[in-house]
């Protein structure tokens, strides 16, 4: 999914989508993959997108940081420690 950067850097606007990989600019590899998983996780386990900041540079520094969940007490633990790794 991230691949869509690459296709589209001009034009992309869901910068909330990008993994840390993008924003320093390495090269996309498998992580890139895990990070798109686990925002599609997030998702389908919250039922609302993964917003951590209201300015794309805090977002990337947020990102960069590490972001830290709460649980949902709705899923299973396993699950949630899944979604912890992932992002």
């Amino acid at each position: 999914m991230n691949i869509l950067f690459y296709l589209h850097q001009q034009n992309y606007t869901d910068t909330y989508l990008l993994a840390p990989e993008f924003i320093r600019t390495q090269t996309y590899n498998y992580k890139s993959d895990i990070w798109m998983i686990g925002y599609m996780l997030y998702q389908m386990m919250f039922k609302d997108p993964l917003k951590v900041a209201n300015n794309v540079d805090l977002l990337q520094k947020k990102i960069l940081k590490g972001i830290h969940l709460t649980y949902n007490s709705n899923q299973s633990l396993n699950l949630n420690n899944l979604l912890k790794l992932m992002l």
